[in-house]
């Protein structure tokens, strides 16, 4: 399949090519959507389907999201989670979305409870956490993240304070047809 994948790795590569031009930019985007290669590879569709370097919005629950924003004309930027989740990177959004991240490590989660409990916004569509890593060991929690978080379990839609900040859930999110 030399379509689409060769397009993308060709545009990959003029990029990289041309790096500098993006040296010392900032976004104004005030929203901001989870992205983790960790869980797109191992934990989404079918694991042992060849990786892929462009998105397949098949297997990508952040291409999803990253899609309806575009739809309704809402600027976003992609944070990607192995990259690290600091206070200061995610105090820069009024938002954060986590779009079915099941794969979340201990300092992931922890970076994201601070972010709410200091007033930040988060809307976590789908279970968010239902495989944490702790070290190296993998697990599944007896509840989900914002059950611990908050004492209970989420309901469709009701927003649950948490500190300053508020957890929206939703349960899965559609795009209607695929991107």
């Amino acid at each position: 399949d030399g379509g689409v994948g060769r397009i993308s790795h060709d545009y990959c590569d003029f990029l990289r090519q041309r790096h500098e031009w993006f040296d010392g930019t900032q976004s104004d985007a005030d929203v901001a959507v989870l992205y983790s290669w960790r869980d797109q590879a191992f934990l989404q569709g079918d694991p042992v389907a060849e990786a892929k370097v462009e998105f397949d919005p098949k297997r990508s629950h952040y291409q999803r999201a990253a899609s309806v924003l575009a739809r309704m004309g809402v600027a976003h930027d992609c944070l990607i989670v192995e990259k690290g989740l600091s206070r200061r990177e995610l105090s820069r959004y009024k938002i954060i979305v986590t779009p079915e991240p099941s794969l979340v490590t201990d300092t992931e989660a922890a970076g994201l409870e601070k972010y709410v409990r200091a007033g930040g916004r988060l809307l976590a569509i789908g279970d968010l956490g239902s495989v944490t890593e702790s070290r190296r060991d993998l697990k599944k929690p007896d509840q989900s993240l914002l059950a611990l978080w908050t004492g209970s379990r989420p309901s469709a839609s009701q927003a649950t304070r948490l500190g300053k900040g508020i957890i929206t859930f939703a349960p899965r999110a559609t795009t209607g047809e695929a991107v």
